[in-house]
């Protein structure tokens, strides 16, 4: 978890925010979250990985996950309920069928939430964007969130809401020059063409100048998904 990629939880989160926030991981990163919130017996997690590998939904076993947790921080009951909620807004027809899809660029592998929001036409400006994460108004996948720090790493896709009627399912991608970049450090490390390559809080790569010309490197310094910083020299 990340707050500056916009993936954590806080413990002092409301219970529909938290509920829903762990439903928005990905059903592969879930067996994780088990593996380090969960209180359940090992035996319980194995019966469910086999649950799922035979056919069952992931999403019911992420409810227990979920109701687990809500339940250890806002008391018993409290899990059931936001899982009740959370099926009356995303299961029985809350979300529009004409549901906007809105692909936006990263410049950089990451975007705030400000601008997220202005980019994707649910605010007329980052400053009413602020405005609308103060008052309460901004949901993302079904949960208040009020932080105005957050930020979305390239690959995250939510559905985000203004109000009662502003909705939209955005999906961050790098643009074409960090693409581009992040190829021509992928292709110089192959070749080893690199003096010297460091990895710095998880999210960087940064490149020394070529062995042959120290005076003039191609790339200084590059910034990839974190994902991607696992080349070495």
């Amino acid at each position: 978890m990340s707050k500056s990629l916009g993936n954590y939880i806080g413990i002092t989160e409301a219970p529909d925010q938290m509920f829903g926030k762990l439903m928005s991981i990905s059903d592969d990163l879930m067996w994780r979250y088990f593996d380090l919130l969960s209180f359940r017996p090992n035996a319980d997690l194995e019966r469910l990985k086999q649950e799922v590998a035979g056919r069952a939904q992931p999403r019911d076993v992420k409810f227990e996950l979920g109701v687990e947790i809500v339940d250890r921080f806002h008391g018993a009951g409290s899990g059931p309920r936001a899982r009740d909620e959370f099926i009356a807004r995303f299961q029985q027809g809350a979300l529009p069928e004409d549901l906007a899809e809105i692909t936006l660029t990263a410049a950089g592998g990451s975007i705030g939430i400000a601008h997220l929001l202005k980019g994707a036409g649910l605010v007329t400006s980052t400053s009413d964007a602020y405005r609308q994460l103060k008052q309460g108004a901004v949901r993302i996948d079904g949960a208040r969130v009020e932080d105005g720090a957050i930020t979305f790493a390239a690959g995250a896709c939510h559905v985000f809401q203004v109000g009662k009627r502003r909705l939209a399912r955005v999906t961050i991608a790098l643009d074409d020059w960090f693409c581009r970049a992040a190829s021509v450090v992928k292709l110089a490390l192959r070749e080893r063409r690199f003096e010297q390559v460091l990895t710095q809080r998880s999210a960087s790569l940064y490149c020394a100048p070529f062995r042959s010309d120290p005076g003039r490197p191609v790339v200084e310094a590059v910034t990839l998904p974190a994902e991607d910083c696992r080349w070495q020299c």
